[in-house]
């Protein structure tokens, strides 16, 4: 029995050191990516260190031998280690970053208070000047438009593009704001002349798509993001915007297969069988799309069966 008893521990050490060595290897080529992408590899160790201190909560105070990840803090030393023998570069922030980030701190708070407390900050930095200019009038103008100050944003935003020139992130905003402000034929002409600057920003894209939608010009739409998807095929939020736009120029069966594309990028492939099969029901097809929808069912219905499946095995 004593045999038997060490036999078994051994194995399960054995099988521990396997996860440890796959975890560090893991750590090992997520540090490869972010360095080969261009990212500050120190930033990783400041997101374990994130997880470290929100994984506190569920620490069972099991000795590090019985764990079968390593304990963050042997993994943030890894890496800290493997950073330290290649050379530092610095690197500076980008001016898409500069204005993500203040459009991230204009509408982190969105009630009243939030918006006007957010507009104090960035109107006191632009003074005082200790904000880069673009980001902090970008900042403001996404304060304004959220605040629905039209005069203001618009301001704001002339002011970003003197210092930026033409930008998709600033053009975004200005045919957001001019939707929500109800001037849908503005929008338009600004977004077409954003994309024509800009063909393949997907931001752009939907910009326009919602701008058509706007206009009730709902199988123009439904023609441009026909186009889009084959482009971006991965992009769930195209494919919602189309099932909209079907629907709208009366073509229920395409809006389900429309839906039924955006279920599959989201992960519910029930969801998605129902839609396929609702637009069997829906409507006449020609043959080529009858014959589309059909393969498609039977291979989201294998798909589904096999993790069905492999969930089961997994559960033995």
């Amino acid at each position: 029995m004593g045999v038997a008893s060490l036999r078994s521990s051994v194995a399960q050490q054995q099988m521990l050191g396997f996860s440890r060595d796959a975890e560090r290897e893991a750590d090992r080529i997520g540090l490869d990516m972010l360095r080969e992408a261009g990212y500050d590899t120190n930033a990783m160790v400041s997101f374990l260190g994130r997880l470290q201190r929100a994984g506190r909560l569920y620490e069972t105070g099991a000795p590090d031998s019985l764990r079968t990840p390593p304990v963050t803090s042997e993994r943030i030393a890894d890496i800290q280690n493997r950073i330290t023998e290649t050379r530092y570069r610095q690197r500076l922030d980008g001016v898409e970053f500069r204005l993500a980030q203040a459009r991230l701190r204009a509408l982190a708070d969105q009630g009243v208070d939030g918006l006007a407390r957010a507009a104090s900050v960035f109107e006191r930095q632009l003074r005082d000047r200790t904000i880069d200019e673009a980001a902090g009038w970008f900042g403001l103008a996404n304060v304004r438009t959220a605040q629905r100050d039209w005069g203001g944003a618009r301001e704001a935003l002339a002011a970003t593009r003197e210092r930026t020139g033409a930008h998709p992130f600033v053009e975004r905003l200005a045919v957001q704001l001019e939707l929500e402000a109800g001037d849908a034929e503005r929008a338009l002409r600004l977004v077409d002349a954003a994309i024509a600057q800009w063909p393949s920003d997907r931001g752009l894209i939907r910009a326009r798509a919602v701008t058509l939608l706007a206009r009730a010009d709902n199988a123009q739409a439904a023609r441009f993001l026909a186009n889009a998807v084959e482009e971006h095929r991965g992009d769930s939020e195209l494919w919602r915007l189309q099932a909209l736009a079907w629907n709208g120029a009366g073509d229920p069966a395409r809006a389900h297969i429309a839906s039924a594309e955006q279920y599959v990028l989201l992960g519910a492939l029930p969801a998605a069988i129902q839609q396929l099969e609702l637009a069997r029901k829906a409507g006449p097809l020609d043959f080529y799309t009858a014959s589309e929808l059909d393969a498609r069912l039977r291979q989201l219905r294998a798909q589904y069966l096999r993790e069905q499946q492999e969930a089961k095995a997994g559960r033995r």
